[in-house]
């Protein structure tokens, strides 16, 4: 019997997924494998920062970036927003990246700004449109030239962000260009997430033939067979295809929910030597979030498709140690990322009674997303100190008792500190994300979350800093108003995960509103920085920089003879920093 072939292909670009394997490859292979297909992974994210480190591209983004700096240099007059940029500007040419240095996780955000800002961001948002497509191309090209010596049979894109949307179009043009016939198919929640409009743009732009929406922890005959040839693209069960008429078509299928997750998993594909040091593996924990109420949030759609209904399935703790194990023998990895929308509390001793206490002793150390659960209890975290959880990100989104009750967070304040105490008092780092304009939020909420950031900043390691983005498949987007705020029809933004999340207005904001939200953003991400620096997430030294200009009270105006404007990168809560003065060393 002949073996159908399926190369999963991980697209560019996505910074965080760089130092480990992805876990979309891995099951496809569990769901396809016994069904005779071979699965192998292509992960074309990881060869394209690869490709960004190379000497060349890396002086043609530091040259981008020289450029910039000099447009800005050639001004007589700098405003505050001159200033701002050329400060970022001088940050990014100071990083590891622009130096030469070698890139590190820790540092990655610091590191890969640089890339970011004038290559790695969507088209719209880049300084030069122009420069950017020159050089994407030439990736593109590099990429679809690597994948074509791979001789696939069929291919599988994979696509975690949006962002990622444009690498997927682009590279099956090319492939399709040099003669590729196989069938493609794409998946991931970037494809769970998009609407049928955008469905129907990425297959018809990929030439694609298949999109599907949902999870793969189960044998999946009807794909295997379509791949085979042995039944049409209609046939694939929850498929989502074009028909000849190019109109959307979504083959609705009976199946009972999946009950229980993928037991072991093989890491068999995965190439180690690809992924960047500071390593990183991901371990499957749980699909879905077992709370799933809160306001502004979408897993609860990317588990069930359906934004009010709440699906959580958790993996047999023996079968996560069992991967835990298989990573560390196989790869030599010491630091694994449970993965999981939040990992209920009561789920710690299970795994520590699962053998979970035996991971300890091999030098592992994990990491987890948990909630800030009202129960939780010291043997909970007993329990995750003896598994090695060495750090755990709360997702406390604010730290106001009115707001959380109005985010349907299910916790309090009280919880919040409760839980980073406890954590730190069994010896586990504590990372809060925190959402900083939630549309929730009023004046009196601003200083209260100022006040209580103190009171945290002693038991957190690192702060997550968010501005509310709202996707169309959150519970708050089907009621706006009662946050106050209005829709803006048929307009979408770019945000951390890509550019489908809706454009709004708050119909409360005040001009003293807006001040405060500006004042909590800059001081969350001052603190955010220091929290950082003390990691060292900041390897650069500290030095300071004459600027030819001389500061008039709100700019900046050119003078050569006696300049006093002066910039510090980094500076001591922030990236950078300008004073006024002089600086004998500078």
């Amino acid at each position: 019997m002949n073996t159908t072939r399926l190369l999963v292909i991980v697209p560019p670009h996505a910074v965080s997924m760089i130092n480990g394997s992805p876990l979309a490859p891995l099951l496809l292979k569990n769901a396809l494998g016994p069904c005779g297909v071979d699965v192998r992974l292509f992960d074309a994210n990881v060869r394209f920062f690869r490709w960004l480190l190379r000497p060349e591209i890396r002086q043609e983004i530091t040259g981008e970036l020289k450029r910039l700096v000099q447009a800005q240099f050639a001004k007589e007059v700098l405003s505050q927003d001159d200033l701002t940029q050329v400060g970022r500007l001088l940050t990014f040419l100071s990083s590891d990246y622009c130096q030469g240095n070698d890139v590190a996780l820790l540092r990655s955000g610091m590191d890969w700004g640089g890339a970011h800002e004038v290559f790695i961001n969507p088209p719209d948002t880049v300084p030069d449109p122009a420069f950017r497509a020159r050089l994407m191309a030439r990736a593109m090209d590099v990429l679809a030239e690597e994948i074509a010596a791979q001789s696939p049979e069929h291919l599988a894109f994979s696509a975690l962000f949006h962002t990622q949307c444009e690498t997927i179009v682009e590279l099956c043009k090319r492939l399709r260009a040099r003669g590729f016939q196989g069938k493609i198919i794409l998946g991931g929640a970037a494809i769970k997430l998009s609407d049928d409009p955008y469905l129907r743009f990425l297959l018809q732009e990929a030439s694609a033939n298949l999109a599907y929406k949902f999870n793969l922890y189960e044998q999946f005959p009807s794909l295997a067979e379509y791949l085979a040839g042995q039944i049409g693209v209609e046939g694939v069960a929850h498929g989502t295809y074009l028909d000849a008429a190019g109109k959307l078509q979504h083959t609705v299928t009976r199946t009972s929910r999946v009950k229980k997750l993928a037991g072991p998993l093989s890491y068999d594909i995965v190439e180690s030597e690809s992924y960047l040091g500071d390593r990183i593996y991901p371990v499957l924990l749980s699909e879905g979030c077992y709370w799933g109420k809160c306001d502004f949030c979408d897993y609860p759609f990317l588990a069930s498709q359906n934004p009010f209904t709440i699906s959580a399935t958790f993996r047999d703790p023996e079968h996560v140690v069992q991967d835990v194990r298989d990573v560390v023998e196989r790869f030599g990895v010491k630091r694994i990322d449970l993965i999981s929308d939040a990992v209920p509390m009561g789920y710690f001793p299970r795994l520590a009674r699962a053998g979970g206490e035996t991971l300890r002793a091999l030098g592992v150390k994990m990491e987890c997303s948990v909630r800030a659960e009202p129960r939780a209890q010291p043997q909970h975290f007993e329990a995750m100190a003896a598994c090695g959880m060495d750090l755990v990100t709360i997702g406390v989104e604010s730290v106001c008792d009115e707001v959380l009750e109005g985010m349907k967070k299910g916790n309090t304040y009280a919880d919040i500190l409760r839980c980073m105490q406890l954590a730190r008092q069994h010896g586990i780092k504590v990372k809060a994300n925190l959402i900083h304009d939630h549309p929730r939020m009023k004046q009196h909420h601003i200083t209260e979350t100022l006040t209580r950031l103190q009171e945290i900043l002693p038991y957190i390691e690192s702060l997550g800093v968010h501005s509310f983005g709202l996707t169309p498949h959150a519970p708050i987007a089907y009621a706006p108003q009662e946050a106050n705020l209005a829709i803006l029809p048929d307009r979408k933004t770019t945000n951390d995960h890509g550019q489908h999340h809706l454009q709004f207005v708050r119909t409360d904001l005040t001009p003293e509103l807006t001040r405060g939200f500006e004042s909590l953003k800059a001081e969350v991400e001052s603190l955010a920085f220091e929290l950082e620096m003390r990691r060292g997430g900041m390897s650069a030294e500290q030095r300071v920089i004459r600027l030819p200009y001389r500061w008039a009270g709100d700019h900046a105006r050119r003078d050569s003879t006696s300049p006093d404007l002066m910039v510090e990168i980094p500076g001591k809560r922030t990236p950078f920093s300008f004073f006024v003065g002089e600086y004998a060393e500078a």
